[in-house]
């Protein structure tokens, strides 16, 4: 199975930013999160696309459908910012308020 996958890690090494690229599967991007999305009132950047949490995981992330582009993926660069301190790992009090 070939699997192209494009990270932004922190100290620590872990990833808090993902593009996923399967040959056999729909592209997928994600972001790591200190918390759910809902319980830290997040809006999905992405409200076209089918999204899922993993709490395990700490991802929030979404599929892209068959055949479509790759959206933007500046909002979770932004994210990725809010929610991941330079340092490293996240934890939930190191998770910034978010923009209203």
């Amino acid at each position: 199975m070939n699997k192209g996958f494009v990270a932004i890690q922190r100290q620590g090494a872990y990833n808090v930013f993902i593009v996923d690229l399967w040959d056999n599967r729909v592209p997928r991007i994600a972001v790591k999160l200190p918390a759910a999305p809902d319980e830290l009132n997040l809006i999905s950047p992405y409200p076209n696309l089918k999204d899922f949490w993993s709490a395990s995981e700490r991802e929030w992330g979404w599929t892209v459908p068959p055949g479509a582009p790759i959206p933007d993926l500046g909002p979770l660069f932004d994210l990725a910012q809010n929610y991941n301190p330079p340092n490293g790992p996240m934890t939930l009090t190191s998770a910034p308020t978010p923009p209203a």
